[in-house]
C-alpha cells in the first residue's frame, strides 16, 4: 500500500526529500537526528524548497528568508499554537479563539515586557534575586570551608537563571521541586513539538509527561505566591474570573509554559555568550571597559531604591552596544527555531522565484532559519563568531536573522530575555571571580537533537571555578 501511494505522489514544482524516506515514519529518523545536518543536505539536493513526509503528514520547508515575510504575513496560514500548547503544556485551550480574552492576555505582555516601566520594575527585582543568589552561594561555600566552587558553566548558568527568573516572576516558590521537574521537562520536550498521537508519549516519554504532571499540579496548588510579579498575578486573576472558559488545566499549563518559555533559550544563550567572552582577552576587554563605564559596582548600591518611571536600566542597557552585539551573535550561531505555520485552505502559493506551490487545507509550512544564519550569501565568515558583527550592520544582510519568530507569533519576550543575558554577563563580571582553564575552554559541539526547539545546548560543559 505504501509503495503504491508512494508512486502516486502528486508531482509539482516542489519534490519530496527521498533520501531517509522510510515507510509509514518517512524522514522521521534522519529529522530527530540531526535537524540542521539533514535540512542542509536537503537543500543542496532539493533547492530552498522540498517537502519532507513524517508519519502521517507532510511538511513543506521554506528555507530562503526572501519567501518568509509572505509566509508569515499570509492570513491563509495561521500560527499553530493551540495544537503545540495542548501537546506540550497539556491546556484544554478552551479560550482559544475568544479574541477578547486573547487580547488580554496579551495586552499584558505588552504592558509588563515591551513596555519600559513594566520592564523596568522586572529587572530591578531581577538583580535583587541575583545578588540573593550570589550572597546564597558564598554563605554555603563559607559553611563548607571552600574558597571557590566547581562548577560547569552551564550548569551554573542553569542554577543562576532559574534561581533569579523563577522568582522575579513567580514569587517565592518551591525552588528546588520546580528546578527538578522543569530540568527533567526541558531535557526531553523537543519530542512534545513533533505532534505525535498520544500514545507514542504514554508508551515512550513517561518520564516527561510525569514531570510535566508535577509542575502543572503545583500550580494548580499555588494559586498566588508571594511577591509573584504583576504579570502573573494579572494573568492569574483574569483567567479565574473567567473561569467558564479557563480550566484549571489551562491556568496550571500556562505557568509552565511560562515558565519554560523564560528558561529554555536565555540560559544556553547565556552560556555561549559568556564562553566567548571569557575565553577570548579582547572581546572581554571590551564587554569590561563598557560594562565598567555604564554599570560600575557602586552603580548596584541603591538600586532597589530607582524609580521604575527614571528608565535608568533601560537606557544604560541600550548604550552596552557590545554586549548586544555577543548576545546577537552567538543567536545567530545557535538558535535554530522550526517556524511552523498551518494553512486554513486550499491556495497556491507563489514563491521568490516565481515557482508555485499548490498549498491543500492543514498543510504544514515550516522556516528554518538556521539555514540562512550560518549562510555566506547572508552573512560573512558564517562560521566564525564576529563578536561586533551586529554593531554596524554595513555590508550584513540581517533580514536572514530570525530568531525569535515574527509577526503576531513573536516572541513577547523578546526585551526581557535580552535584558535578563546582559544583566547576568553585567553581574557575573563585575562581582564574581571566577578560574577558566584555557586548556578546556574549545568550543563545544551542539547538542544535535535539540535542533528546532530554540538555542542549542552544548554537548559537552565547560569545568570553571567561581568564588562569589
Amino acid at each position: 500500500i505504501y509503495y503504491n501511494k508512494r508512486n502516486k505522489i502528486e508531482i509539482d514544482a516542489i519534490e519530496y526529500v527521498r533520501d531517509g524516506c522510510y515507510p509509514i515514519i518517512g524522514n522521521l529518523f534522519s529529522l530527530i537526528k540531526n535537524r540542521t545536518k539533514f535540512l542542509k543536505n536537503s537543500r543542496e539536493i532539493y533547492g530552498d524548497c522540498f517537502k519532507v513526509k513524517l508519519l502521517n503528514q507532510t511538511i513543506i520547508f521554506i528555507l530562503s528568508p526572501f519567501d518568509w515575510m509572505n509566509v508569515i504575513k499570509n492570513q491563509s496560514f495561521q500560527f499553530m499554537g493551540e495544537q503545540f500548547s495542548k501537546t506540550a503544556f497539556d491546556l484544554d485551550h478552551n479560550f482559544f479563539g475568544k479574541s477578547q480574552l486573547d487580547t488580554e492576555l496579551q495586552g499584558y505582555f505588552t504592558q509588563y515586557l515591551k513596555c519600559s516601566n513594566g520592564l523596568e520594575k522586572l529587572n530591578i527585582t531581577l538583580i535583587e534575586e541575583m545578588f540573593l543568589f550570589i550572597k546564597k552561594e558564598k554563605n554555603d561555600l563559607n559553611e563548607k570551608q571552600m574558597q571557590w566552587r566547581n562548577i560547569g558553566l552551564f550548569e551554573f548558568c542553569s542554577k543562576f537563571l532559574i534561581n533569579s527568573i523563577t522568582k522575579t516572576l513567580f514569587g517565592n516558590v518551591e525552588l528546588e521541586f520546580i528546578e527538578r521537574n522543569y530540568t527533567n521537562f526541558d531535557s526531553n520536550i523537543q519530542y512534545l513539538f513533533f505532534l505525535f498521537p498520544n500514545w507514542v508519549y504514554q508508551l515512550l516519554f513517561r518520564n516527561l509527561l510525569k514531570s510535566r504532571y508535577y509542575l502543572n499540579k503545583y500550580w494548580s496548588n499555588s494559586i498566588h505566591e508571594y511577591n509573584e510579579s504583576d504579570l502573573i498575578r494579572d494573568r492569574t486573576n483574569l483567567m479565574m474570573k473567567n473561569s467558564d472558559w479557563f480550566s484549571s488545566k489551562d491556568y496550571a499549563g500556562e505557568k509552565t509554559f511560562l515558565l519554560w518559555a523564560s528558561l529554555t533559550n536565555t540560559i544556553p544563550t547565556l552560556f555561549w555568550s559568556l564562553l566567548y567572552i571569557l575565553k577570548d582577552e579582547f572581546i572581554f576587554e571590551k564587554v569590561f571597559n563598557e560594562i565598567n563605564e555604564h554599570f560600575p559596582k557602586e552603580f548596584f548600591n541603591n538600586i532597589q531604591h530607582s524609580s521604575i518611571n527614571d528608565n535608568i536600566l533601560h537606557d544604560k542597557l541600550i548604550c552596552c552596544i557590545y554586549l548586544e552585539s555577543i548576545i546577537n551573535e552567538s543567536l545567530r550561531l545557535y538558535s535554530n527555531p522550526m517556524i511552523m505555520r498551518q494553512s486554513t485552505e486550499d491556495f497556491e502559493f507563489t514563491l521568490h522565484d516565481t515557482r508555485k506551490i499548490f498549498i491543500k487545507k492543514n498543510s504544514i509550512v515550516a522556516l528554518y532559519p538556521n539555514i540562512a544564519q550560518n549562510d555566506s550569501n547572508y552573512f560573512t565568515s558564517p562560521n566564525k563568531f564576529i563578536f561586533d558583527r551586529f554593531i554596524n550592520k554595513t555590508g550584513e544582510n540581517s533580514h536572514g536573522f530570525l530568531p525569535f519568530g515574527s509577526g503576531k507569533s513573536m516572541c513577547p519576550g523578546k526585551l526581557f530575555a535580552k535584558s535578563i543575558i546582559k544583566l547576568s554577563i553585567i553581574i557575573f563580571l563585575q562581582f564574581i571571580h571566577y578560574k577558566l582553564n584555557h586548556l578546556e575552554n574549545k568550543i563545544p559541539n551542539e547538542k544535535t537533537h535539540r535542533y528546532g526547539l530554540g538555542v542549542s545546548h552544548p554537548e559537552k560543559d565547560i569545568p570553571i571555578l567561581l568564588k562569589f
